[in-house]
């Protein structure tokens, strides 16, 4: 597994708005995040609220919603 940075364009659901956003890339994530002003910028609504453990052993919370890919 291993890290690296990729370009990457977002796409609403109705296809309108477009965000362009340099990303950190993890091979070994569960989940992809971005900035939650692109994301509600996008129309992406929060659905839930989970605790999350990081590789470092640090717990965080974070809000989920779910796009189409």
């Amino acid at each position: 597994m291993g890290t690296f940075r990729q370009g990457i364009t977002l796409i609403s659901a109705d296809g309108q708005r477009r965000e362009v956003l340099l990303a950190q890339v993890d091979t070994g994530a569960t989940f992809s995040s971005a900035p939650a002003e692109v994301l509600e910028r996008l129309g992406v609504r929060r659905e839930r609220r989970v605790r999350l453990r990081r590789a470092n052993g640090q717990v965080e919370t974070r809000d989920l919603g779910s796009v189409c890919v």
